[in-house]
Parts: C-alpha cells; sequence; structure tokens
C-alpha cells in the first residue's frame, strides 16, 4: 500500500511582502533619520557620516534578506508516515508527529494563521510559517495526533499593513538623532553606565542567538550560520562596548 504523501509549499507573496515591508522600513528610517538630525545641533560632517554608513549597512541587510527569502522559498514541508519532513535546499530534517506536545498558532488580527509553533516530547521545537495552506497543514496534523495542547496568541496590531513599517521608521529615524544628543550631554560616568547596559543586552542577546538559533528553528537548519553571525556580531560588539567603557582609547 502506498504511503501518502501531503505537500505544503511556501507563499512566495508573503516573502515578497516581508522584503517590500523591510524596503518602506529602509526609506522611512533614513528620511526622518535625516530630517532628526537637521532639528538637532549635531555638526554636518558628523551626522551625514553617521547617516552614510545607516544607508549602507540597509542596502547591504536588503540585499542579504533577498538572497536569503530566496533560498528559503525553496523549502516544501511534507507530511508523511506520520512526520512532517521540512525539506530544504541543503537539509532535511524529520520530526514524528506523535511527539507533539504543544502547538501555539500565532494569529493576525484578521485571524489567519502567521505562525505555527510546534514542541514535540523530546524538546525539539519547529516553527512554520508562510504556508500556502496553514489551516490545512493543522488539520492533516490533528488527524495523527489529538493529545497535543493547542495555544493561541494574537498579534495585537496589523503588522500587514503598508503603513506599519512607515511608521516604524519614521519613529526610529526620529529617535537616533535624539538619543545622540542626549548622549552627548551626559556625563562620563553616565556614559560608562549606559555602555555597560548596553554592552550587557548585546552579549545577552548574542548568547540567545548562539543558543537558542531562532532563525533555525524558523527557517531550517540551514540559516543555522545565520544565528551564529549574529551571535558574533552581538557578543563582539558587545564586549568591544564594555572595554570602551574602561578604556577610552579604544
Amino acid at each position: 500500500m502506498e504511503t501518502k504523501t501531503i505537500e505544503f509549499k511556501l507563499l512566495n507573496s508573503e516573502l515578497s511582502r516581508r522584503i517590500d515591508a523591510f524596503t518602506r522600513l529602509s526609506i522611512s528610517t533614513l528620511i526622518a533619520l535625516i530630517a532628526g538630525f537637521l532639528l538637532t545641533k549635531i555638526p554636518s560632517f558628523i551626522w551625514l557620516i553617521f547617516v552614510f554608513i545607516i544607508f549602507i549597512i540597509l542596502i547591504i541587510s536588503r540585499i542579504l534578506l533577498i538572497q536569503f527569502f530566496k533560498n528559503f522559498s525553496q523549502t516544501i514541508i511534507y507530511i508523511k508516515d506520520n512526520q512532517i519532513i521540512r525539506k530544504a535546499k541543503k537539509h532535511t530534517e524529520i520530526f514524528n508527529i506523535s511527539d507533539i506536545c504543544e502547538i501555539k498558532l500565532i494569529m493576525t488580527i484578521k485571524e489567519t494563521i502567521r505562525d505555527i509553533q510546534i514542541k514535540f516530547l523530546d524538546s525539539r521545537r519547529l516553527s512554520i510559517n508562510a504556508l500556502v495552506h496553514p489551516d490545512d497543514f493543522m488539520l492533516e496534523v490533528s488527524k495523527i495526533n489529538t493529545s497535543f495542547k493547542l495555544k493561541k496568541a494574537f498579534e495585537p496590531i496589523d503588522y500587514d499593513h503598508p503603513l506599519f513599517y512607515v511608521i516604524l521608521g519614521i519613529t526610529l529615524g526620529l529617535l537616533m538623532p535624539l538619543l545622540i544628543s542626549i548622549t552627548s550631554n551626559l556625563s562620563t560616568t553616565n556614559i560608562k553606565y549606559l555602555n555597560i547596559v548596553i554592552s550587557t543586552f548585546l552579549i545577552l542577546l548574542g548568547s540567545y542567538f548562539a543558543i537558542k538559533t531562532p532563525l533555525a528553528k524558523s527557517y531550517g537548519k540551514n540559516t543555522k550560520r545565520g544565528d551564529y553571525i549574529w551571535a558574533a556580531i552581538l557578543i563582539i560588539s558587545g564586549i568591544v562596548i564594555l572595554i570602551s567603557s574602561f578604556w577610552p582609547f579604544i
């Protein structure tokens, strides 16, 4: 008897939406950043260099994001032999549906499924998003395993709205000049304490990427390198900031 295999592909329009969202975020951030600096007393040659650095970072980030989603779009989810199979470009992962103990659905305000977060008895975790038919996927899983605990978490706002990332970009762009202006007026001691707080946050966040590998859980093992790259960047940045707070010549 031939085993039934059910295939679930990714929604390319959702991946394109995420790239468009990042583009809107980047453009609005740069415009607000320039406007914000024009309202401060920071010398123009300083903030122009800062804006140029942010511009380069955003351009590189967009290029990497496009390549990342191009690779991710080739991922296919299968349900076969009571197993969930996530087949990516270079890796294949297999999860036993009978071992599922909890599924958490991240719902949009329109009550569509954004993300499916699955927890297994062996402590493994699987996050699936951007499926073409997420409801059908849940239906098939429920046919095999009826004992798992189901949770739902609703997003507080409409992240899919075209203006959301524009408003977020404007907010970020205006906040950066304001924070730089405030920081420039702080005493040396207060700047040192602020650097310690920032460096601690960066090191902890980097450790989270290194230990929990959130990208790999959401997008497959082939993205684990990205988790480690982010971890290295965040931890090294935190260490540099921490050292510089005690040795100003660094």
